[in-house]
Formats: C-alpha cells, structure tokens, sequence
C-alpha cells in the first residue's frame, strides 16, 4: 500500500515542480530572441550558471568516487532469479 502511494505520488511532486518553476522562472518574450549576443555577453550573463553547474558536477563525482563499492558477499549485488508466474503452466 505504502509502495503505491509512493509511487501515486511522483507524477504530483513532479507537476507541482513544474508549477511552482513556471511561476517563478516565467518564459522571456520571443522578441528577445531575435537579438544576436556576443560569447563574452553570454558568458558574463551565465557565469553563475556556469559555476553552479561545474560545482554540482565535482561534487557528483567525488561522492561518485569516494563510496566503497559493496562487498562481494552483498545480497544487493546478486543476480535475482526470475520470479515463476502464478497461475497456468505453458509446457
């Protein structure tokens, strides 16, 4: 039961970030879009971004790099055997 409302409930989470993005990061005019920058305007425009971006991307990889891989006796690394279906054997 727990596992359905948490599964229920993602497509929810997942509209309500949507909303809330809409809301607060609205779509700029299409007659800025005509307008032709220069890479070093982008780039001053952009550079938190950019860093932000960089910063989430190290920080990935070290927590990436730095977790052990699981022992070789863990039950969570083992092949699963397909479960039998219920109900009519085909033969």
């Amino acid at each position: 039961m727990v596992d359905f409302l948490v599964r229920a409930s993602i497509p929810a989470i997942v509209f309500t970030v949507f909303a809330i993005a809409r809301r607060y990061l609205p779509a700029r005019s299409a007659r800025a879009f005509g307008t032709a920058y220069s890479i070093d305007e982008l780039s001053s425009h952009f550079a938190f971004t950019q860093w932000l971006v960089n910063a989430g991307m190290l920080a990935i990889g070290t927590v990436i790099a730095l977790t052990p891989p699981p022992p070789p006796g863990d039950p969570s690394t083992r092949k699963q055997k397909p479960k039998k279906k219920k109900g009519r054997e085909e033969g």
